[in-house]
């Protein structure tokens, strides 16, 4: 944590960093992603979850203005342009994860709404 806590403190605003944190903190007590040591096909599904979360949540289809989504992916690791940490998900596989688990939530809402 302490780690996310001085990158967050050399970039962004005030603002953006408290949200980031306490998001961060959150996912950790939520998932436990440092301790179970998440591996690709578990990050995946919780992308994909955070996805459909963020679609009932009335959020758009966007993963980048989702704060969840934003402080699992700090809770990942290393996530420099170029850098896959060893056995994880590539950053742009998740966030692919996080668009596909909302637009299955959408269709299942929507396929909902119009059975009838």
């Amino acid at each position: 944590m302490q780690d996310a806590s001085h990158n967050l403190r050399c970039r962004g605003s005030l603002e953006t960093r408290a949200e980031v944190v306490v998001d961060l903190s959150f996912m950790q007590n939520l998932v436990g992603v440092r301790e179970k040591n998440m591996h690709f096909k578990d990050q995946l599904l919780l992308a994909s979850e955070l996805g459909r979360t963020a679609f009932r949540a009335g959020k758009p289809s966007s993963p980048v203005k989702d704060k969840d989504f934003k402080a699992f992916l700090l809770a990942c690791g290393d996530r420099r342009v170029g850098v896959v940490p060893h056995g994880e998900a590539p950053t742009l596989t998740l966030l692919d994860a996080w668009i596909t688990g909302w637009r299955e939530e959408a269709h299942v809402v929507a396929s909902r709404e119009y059975a009838d």
